[in-house]
């Protein structure tokens, strides 16, 4: 018997097909935002997937991503609102990545998968860009303070023909409003401005 996460990768390869031919500098865009981006342990973080066509072509067959993040910082709480059209599961699968690092970040340990797909070319159909998937997540109180910093990334499993992938990743940060960021022996305003500076930096 297939397992669930098998028989996903077998819906996703009914509608696309392989390999896909690269046309001249046309991408399925999918970029990742959050309600913020500096955190506290404990507070909630809703996490937004915005799709995008570089040519503005609507009438797509579909793409299939992955949202990898790192579960021993956040806790999956909710799925919030998923493009009704074209869906091929009811929720994401949520799997472990195990050995599998398709984003090329070591620290995350877990993916979203999530595909869309229309036999007759017409996806999404809707104007965009517009948002496809959002979630809620809660920071874990064990979230280490030496590593403040993590991602939420993108990957993609699946794309229309002709197209190339482009995923814009989200940075978030844990601030800890004990913590002397810039080892002056003060945590203060100066220690929030690093923040965004390090932010700024990515």
């Amino acid at each position: 018997m297939l397992k669930k996460s098998n028989i996903f990768s077998v819906l996703l390869s009914i509608f696309f097909i392989q390999p896909i031919v690269l046309a001249d500098d046309n991408y399925q865009i999918a970029k990742i935002s959050s309600d913020k981006q500096i955190v506290q342990k404990g507070e909630n973080l809703v996490v937004s997937v915005e799709y995008d066509v570089s040519d503005g072509n609507k009438m797509l067959s579909g793409i299939g991503i992955r949202i990898h993040y790192n579960s021993k910082n956040f806790d999956l709480l909710s799925f919030d609102y998923i493009l009704e059209y074209g869906k091929i599961s009811e929720e994401p699968n949520i799997i472990d990545e195990e050995d599998s690092f398709d984003d090329g970040d070591f620290e995350t340990d877990k993916c979203i998968v999530m595909g869309w797909a229309s036999i007759s070319s017409l996806w999404p159909m809707y104007d965009i860009p517009l948002e496809i998937l959002r979630m809620t997540f809660q920071v874990k109180d064990t979230w280490v303070n030496t590593n403040p910093h993590t991602f939420f990334n993108l990957s993609q499993t699946s794309l229309s023909v002709g197209y190339d992938f482009k995923g814009f990743n989200r940075q978030i940060t844990l601030y800890n409003p004990n913590s002397d960021i810039n080892k002056d022996g003060i945590t203060n305003l100066i220690d929030v401005i690093q923040v965004f500076k390090n932010l700024a930096d990515f």
